[in-house]
C-alpha cells in the first residue's frame, strides 16, 4: 500500500536519478555518509515527489526532523522557538472557528470540484488535439509524400498540425504547376533548357491547282486533239519522245509525214506554255517548302526533350504536317502530269498553327523553369509557402471543426479555473483568519510541563524548561540554580529538539483539524545520545508509527487519531533502527524497509523484500540490520546502572520472547507471575513473605507490555538504588522458567554470572 507520497526521485549529492517507492511506514538504514540526509532534505524541499492522484498536496504538511531542524529551532541554547498547542478556548472563539472551518470546507469543495472539472476538460482538449493531429496527418499523406522536401521540421504529427494552424492565406493551387515548380526548385541536378524553334513553313499560293490548263490554238490538228481530249497525252508524248519529220512514230512506228513537227508545235499556243511553266515553278517552290517539314525534329531525335513539352502531342502534329505536305506534293505531281485536271491541296495552315501553339506553351513553361533554376533558394521558399497554402486549404474543414471544439473547451477550462482560483484564494484567506484566531487561544504551558516531565523521567538531571521573560510562546533550558544552560552536550541538545518536534506534531492535532495531514520525516534522531535517551526517543517514535498505522489498520488504534499520514525514518544506528522498525517487520502491506549503500561515491537504495520463509509464493520484508540483538547482549554485559540494565533487559525480553518466540505479553505475564509465582516469593524464618523479586519481575514485564511515551503518570520506573545484580538474577530466572536457559547461556557467553539464590541473599 502506497502512502500519500507514492515515490521520491533523488538527484543530488551522490544520488543520480534514484527513485524509491514509499509505503505508509518507511524505514531506511545506512552508514554515515551513505545519503540518508540527502533523502530527508529532498523530502523537506518537496523536490522529485510523486503524490497520490487522489490527494491534494496542499492539504499535507511535510515535517522533517534532521540536523537542519535542530539548528533552526535550537540555534542558541537560550530558547526554543514557540511550541504551539491549542489550550482551552472560550466559547465565542470556538463558535467562530466552527463557522470559519465550515466556510473553508465549502470553498475547498468548490475549488476541488472546479479543478477536477478543469482537469477533465483539459484531458478532453488534449484528446481532441491528438485526434486532430492524427486526422491532419492521415488526410495529408499523399501531399506530404508528393512534396516531401517542403516538410523539413514538420515531420511529426504535432509539429505538422501546428504548422497547418499557423499557415496564412490557405488557398488551392494548380497541382501540375506546383509540381513543376517543386521539381525545378528542389532538384539539385536541375538544369536550364533551350527554347524550341517555331515551325516556319510557308507553302506558295496553290490557285493553279484548281485551274484547268488547256490549249487555245486554232488549227485543224489542235481542234482534233481537243475534240478527242488528248491534248495532255500529246503534249506529254511529245515531251517524252522527241521526233522529227521522217522519223518513225514512237507509238505506231509509221514514218512521220513531212511538216508533222511544225503541225504538232502549232497545236499548243504561247499562253498554254506559260501556264505550264508557272505550274512547274509552283511545284518546285512547294516542294522546297515541304522539305522544311523534315527539318522539324521529332522529340525522339532531340538531344534532350524538355519535360515541359507534351512530346506525344508534339510528335503527332509533326507527323501529321509531314504527311499532309507529302500528300500535297503527290497531288502537285499529278497536276503536272495532267495540267487540265482541277485538283485541291490539303490545308496545312491549321496544323502549323496548332504545332506552333504547342511549342509556344512549352517555351513559356521552359522560361518559367529556367527562371526557377536560376534562383532555386528563393524559389524553394516560394514553393514551400504555396505547398503549405494548398495543404492548409485541403485540411480547412478539419481545422475549422477542431478550432470550434478547442475554443469551446478552452473557454470552459478558463471559466472553471477562474472559479477554482477564486475559491482557493478564499481558502487561503480563511486559513489566515483561523490561524490568527488560534493564536489568540494558544497556551504553551501544557507543552512545557509535558517536556519537563519527559526530561525528568529520561534521566536528564538538573534541567528544566522555563518561559523566556517578555517573549510569548518561547522557553529556555535552565539548570537547577536558575542559570541558562549554555553548555548542553550534543546528545542533550538533540534530545530536547526531538521532544520539541514530537510535541509540534502532536500539537497540530490539537490546534486545527485541517492541519492533521502530516508527513513525518525523522533523520538520525539519536545522534550522540546515551541508551536511556535512545529508548525514550524510540518509544515516542513508535507512538508516532502507531498513529500512522491508524490510517491503514485500526487494530493499532492508540486513541490519538490518524493525523500522521506517512512516516519516513532514517538511521545509521542499528540499535535504534531495530527498536523502531522491528515491530512492523510483518506489516508487509504498508511497511517498507530500505538499505542505503554508497559505492564509488554513488548512492543507491535497495528495497529489503524477499520471498517468504514459510510461504515462498508470498513476499515479506526483512530488516537490513542483522546484528542488533547480539549488540543488546553486549550492552547488557557492560551495563552498570539499574536504569540501563532495565532498559536493555526489557528490549532483550521483548525481542526474544515476543518477536522471535511469538509469545504474547499477556501470556508471558501469566506464565511467570501466575504459574511460577512461588519462584519469586520467599518466606523468611518468621513466616514473612519477601516480594522484592516479584516486584522486580512485574516491573520488567510492565516495560514490555506498556510502551512508555513519557506522558502517563502511572508508568513505573526502577529507582537507581536497586541492585543491578538483583535485576540480572531476575532476568536469568525468567529465561530459566520459560525453558530458555540454554539460549541465555549461549548469548551471555563466558561473561555469564552465577547468582546466589534469593534465600542466601536475604541472609
Amino acid at each position: 500500500m502506497r502512502g500519500p507520497i507514492r515515490q521520491i526521485r533523488v538527484n543530488s549529492a551522490t544520488f543520480t536519478d534514484c527513485t524509491v517507492d514509499l509505503s505508509y511506514l518507511n524505514f531506511f538504514f545506512g552508514r554515515n555518509g551513505a545519503g540518508k540526509s540527502t533523502i530527508a532534505r529532498t523530502l523537506g524541499l518537496g523536490h522529485g515527489l510523486t503524490w497520490d492522484t487522489n490527494v491534494d498536496a496542499d492539504d499535507y504538511s511535510v515535517m522533517v526532523y534532521d540536523r537542519g531542524f535542530v539548528d533552526e529551532n535550537f540555534s542558541t541554547y537560550e530558547s526554543l522557538n514557540g511550541v504551539f498547542t491549542l489550550g482551552k478556548a472560550n466559547i465565542e472563539a470556538e463558535k467562530k472557528l466552527a463557522i470559519l472551518r465550515q466556510d473553508r470546507d465549502e470553498h475547498t469543495r468548490v475549488a476541488k470540484h472546479h479543478e477536477d472539472e478543469a482537469s477533465a476538460k483539459q484531458a478532453q482538449l488534449e484528446q481532441l488535439t491528438a485526434n486532430f493531429h492524427d486526422e491532419c496527418w492521415e488526410k495529408s499523406k499523399d501531399l506530404r509524400d508528393q512534396f516531401s522536401e517542403t516538410q523539413h521540421g514538420r515531420k511529426q504529427k504535432r509539429t505538422f498540425a501546428e504548422a497547418v494552424l499557423t499557415t496564412a492565406d490557405p488557398k488551392e493551387q494548380d497541382l501540375s504547376e506546383l509540381e513543376a515548380l517543386y521539381t525545378a526548385a528542389f532538384d539539385k541536378q536541375a538544369t536550364t533548357h533551350p527554347l524550341l524553334d517555331l515551325v516556319d513553313i510557308q507553302p506558295p499560293d496553290d490557285r493553279l491547282m484548281g485551274a484547268a490548263i488547256v490549249n487555245t490554238a486554232n488549227t485543224d490538228f489542235a481542234r482534233f486533239i481537243d475534240t478527242i481530249n488528248a491534248a495532255d497525252w500529246v503534249r506529254h508524248g511529245n515531251a517524252t519522245f522527241s521526233t522529227s519529220d521522217g522519223d518513225p512514230c514512237p507509238f505506231c512506228q509509221q514514218e512521220l509525214p513531212e511538216g508533222f513537227t511544225e503541225t504538232l508545235v502549232a497545236c499548243f499556243d504561247d499562253a498554254y506554255e506559260q501556264s505550264l511553266a508557272d505550274l512547274q515553278t509552283f511545284a518546285d517552290t512547294y516542294k522546297a517548302a515541304a522539305r522544311q517539314a523534315w527539318n522539324v525534329p521529332l522529340s525522339t531525335t532531340m538531344t534532350a526533350a524538355p519535360p515541359q513539352l507534351e512530346t506525344k502531342e508534339y510528335d503527332t502534329y509533326v507527323e501529321l504536317l509531314r504527311a499532309k505536305l507529302q500528300a500535297n506534293v503527290e497531288t502537285i505531281e499529278h497536276k503536272l502530269r495532267t495540267p487540265s485536271s482541277q485538283l485541291q491541296l490539303d490545308d496545312t495552315t491549321s496544323v502549323i498553327d496548332d504545332l506552333n501553339q504547342l511549342i509556344t506553351d512549352a517555351n513559356e513553361a521552359i522560361e518559367a523553369h529556367n527562371k526557377v533554376v536560376a534562383n532555386q533558394k528563393q524559389q524553394r521558399k516560394i514553393c514551400t509557402e504555396r505547398v503549405w497554402q494548398h495543404i492548409a486549404d485541403h485540411l480547412a474543414h478539419i481545422v475549422t471543426s477542431y478550432g470550434n471544439e478547442a475554443k469551446k473547451l478552452a473557454d470552459e477550462i478558463d471559466a472553471a479555473t477562474l472559479i477554482a482560483k477564486s475559491a482557493r484564494a478564499s481558502v487561503k484567506d480563511l486559513d489566515t483568519q483561523i490561524q490568527q484566531l488560534l493564536g489568540s487561544v494558544v497556551n504553551t504551558s501544557v507543552v512545557k510541563e509535558q517536556i519537563n516531565t519527559v526530561l525528568r523521567e529520561s534521566g536528564f538531571q538538573g534541567f528544566h524548561l522555563d518561559d523566556v521573560p517578555g517573549k510569548k510562546n518561547a522557553y529556555r533550558v535552565v539548570r537547577l540554580d536558575g542559570t541558562t544552560a549554555e553548555n548542553l552536550s550534543e546528545g542533550e541538545r538533540n534530545f530536547i529538539a526531538f521532544l520539541y518536534f514530537y510535541f509540534l506534531i502532536q500539537g497540530s492535532l490539537e490546534q486545527a483539524e485541517y492541519l492533521r495531514n502530516n508527513i513525518v520525516v525523522i533523520d538520525d534522531p539519536v545522534s550522540s545520545m546515551d541508551s536511556g535517551a535512545m529508548f525514550i526517543v524510540a518509544a515516542h517514535i513508535r507512538e508516532l508509527i502507531k498513529i500512522c498505522q491508524n490510517n491503514v489498520d485500526y487494530r493499532h488504534d492508540t486513541g490519538r487519531g490518524n493525523h500522521i499520514k506517512q512516516i519516513i525514518i532514517l538511521s545509521h544506528n542499528p540499535y535504534f533502527y531495530r527498536e523502531v522498525s522491528y515491530p512492523n517487520l510483518n506489516d508487509y502491506r504498508y511497511a517498507s524497509y530500505f538499505l542505503i549503500k554508497k559505492t564509488d561515491n554513488v548512492s543507491r537504495v535497495n528495497l529489503c523484500v524477499r520471498h517468504g520463509q514459510d510461504a515462498p509464493s508470498q513476499k515479506e520484508n526483512y530488516t537490513p540490520v542483522l546484528n542488533s540483538y547480539a549488540a543488546l547482549w553486549n550492552e547488557y554485559k557492560e551495563a552498570s546502572s539499574s536504569i540501563t540494565v532495565l532498559n536493555v533487559t526489557r528490549r532483550i525480553l521483548e525481542h526474544y520472547f515476543l518477536q522471535l518466540c511469538g509469545y504474547d505479553s499477556a501470556d508471558l505475564t501469566t506464565t511467570l507471575l501466575k504459574d511460577n509465582r512461588d519462584k519469586f516469593i520467599h518466606t523468611n524464618g518468621e513466616g514473612i513473605e519477601d516480594l522484592a523479586d516479584y516486584h522486580l519481575v512485574t516491573s520488567m514485564l510492565t516495560c514490555i507490555s506498556h510502551h512508555k511515551n513519557g506522558l502517563e503518570d502511572d508508568t513505573y520506573l526502577i529507582a537507581e538504588d536497586h541492585d543491578p545484580n538483583q535485576l540480572r538474577h531476575i532476568f536469568q530466572l525468567i529465561f530459566t522458567l520459560m525453558g530458555q536457559e540454554q539460549h541465555y547461556k549461549m548469548m551471555n557467553g563466558q561473561h555469564a554470572v552465577e547468582f546466589a539464590p534469593a534465600e542466601a541473599r536475604s541472609k
